[in-house]
């Protein structure tokens, strides 16, 4: 006769994995590169699968460059997924983040983190990190902050305020107020597309770091601008608006400001 016995054991795997987010200074100047370092751990007892951590970067504030110990990274928008994979029992994996707020003022950055299994304390999966934001640094005093000056003209006062460096018709400092390229003519901010389906669609160049007004009037060289849409958040590369009064025959402009 055959005798089987079988033990308590648990064949449900448990972990505990955490996050923990610190940054590298604060406060900081506003366009200067803030570095944020994100760590998951898993105390176990049994490895974790599917660890993922999710980054939602506050508005006006740029990617720049991101190291990270294992897994793979994607980005849409100013959401950041983590895909860090397996992390055995008393392993860790730490991602370094850096980015360039763009906006004076304090900003809250926040990270969660996932697994398939049962996580025995769900209460260390949220992290946040706060950080005030200062006025950027502008030694010269020409409208340029430094940091500007520095990855466009090689030094902190190297920049002409009134000069066209790229001779687009812009000058450095109105390069500066749309943030786009003042060494390239062709980055500039200008209405790129015009579409009828049936409303009015107009597109134009952007960065999420901006805010948009779009105007519009009768006549190109006579009449008042009217705002179609004030202070729009631009997307990455361009921004479409549509315009619903059909028939409407209208000139459009596009402006741009600092947040």
């Amino acid at each position: 006769m055959l005798t089987c016995a079988m033990t308590g054991t648990n064949l449900t795997p448990n972990v505990d994995v955490s996050v923990t987010k610190t940054d590298d200074a604060d406060p900081v100047a506003a366009g200067t590169n803030l570095v944020y370092t994100i760590t998951v751990n898993n105390a176990g007892p049994d490895p974790a699968t599917g660890v993922t951590l999710e980054d939602w970067l506050p508005p006006y504030v740029l990617q720049v460059e991101a190291a990270f110990s294992q897994g793979y990274i994607s980005v849409l928008g100013t959401n950041l997924t983590w895909y860090v994979g397996i992390l055995g029992a008393g392993a860790s994996a730490t991602l370094d983040l850096t980015v360039r707020p763009m906006q004076v003022g304090t900003i809250t950055n926040y990270v969660s983190v996932t697994v398939n299994e049962i996580d025995t304390s769900p209460v260390n999966n949220l992290a946040e990190e706060t950080t005030v934001i200062n006025p950027p640094i502008d030694s010269d005093g020409d409208l340029m902050p430094d940091w500007w000056e520095t990855i466009y003209f090689g030094g902190a006062t190297n920049g002409i305020a009134g000069a066209d460096d790229d001779s687009d018709g812009h000058s450095n400092l109105l390069e500066y107020y749309a943030y786009t390229d003042p060494t390239d003519d062709r980055s500039i901010l200008r209405i790129t597309g015009f579409a009828r389906d049936p409303d009015t669609r107009v597109t134009f160049a952007s960065t999420p770091v901006r805010l948009y007004t779009l105007q519009f009037r009768a006549s190109l060289l006579t009449g008042d601008w009217t705002n179609l849409v004030t202070d729009v958040t631009g997307d990455d590369l361009q921004t479409s608006v549509t315009d619903t009064n059909l028939g409407t025959k209208a000139i459009y402009r596009i402006k741009a400001r600092i947040p």
